[in-house]
């Protein structure tokens, strides 16, 4: 058998015995500086990640939006468009297999999103050019705002977007 001789004397330690405390408060310290750094860096990044899936969310449910705009378009100009009062605020539900507009609001999508739709009066010059101001009104076009609407992580957001429709098809 091996045996092991360490001969160190008593008391010799005695003025480096508080550099071991020392040395593991800053070692812990340092390791709570380094754990927290990571953990705002991941709820960062999850703040982040989160806001742009409900902003790609968002982004796709507005362009369904317009397209369910343009598919009432398609399949009745004066069934679907031309009755909807000017700037009153329209929102979309989808029963059976149709769109339809409603002045009241069926609840959120997906539980998170308003989507509305303000449709606006178009108004011509005399060479056929949009106006602002004057002009006579355009029976078959209108301009329409739409908006998608949710609670973020950072507080309210809205995503908006102006577009026109036409009776192309003189339905």
């Amino acid at each position: 058998m091996f045996k092991f001789n360490l001969n160190i004397p008593k008391g010799t330690n005695k003025k480096n015995s508080g550099f071991a405390l020392v040395e593991l408060v800053v070692a812990i310290g340092i390791i709570t500086t380094i754990l927290f750094s990571a953990l705002q860096f991941i709820n960062t990044t999850t703040r982040a990640m989160r806001t742009e899936r409900y902003i790609r969310e968002a982004t796709l449910l507005m362009a369904e939006g317009e397209d369910a705009v343009k598919f009432l378009r398609d399949a009745g100009w004066n069934t679907y468009i031309s009755p909807i009062t000017p700037e009153t605020t329209y929102y979309l539900s989808f029963s059976g297999s149709n769109w339809t507009f409603g002045t009241s609001d069926s609840g959120p999508i997906n539980n998170h999103y308003t989507r509305s739709f303000v449709f606006h009066q178009v108004f011509r010059d005399a060479s056929g050019n949009i106006v602002q101001s004057g002009g006579s009104a355009d029976a078959n076009s209108r301009r329409v705002t739409a908006t998608l609407s949710w609670q973020g992580v950072t507080g309210p957001q809205t995503l908006s977007n102006d577009f026109y429709v036409n009776n192309i098809l003189r339905n």
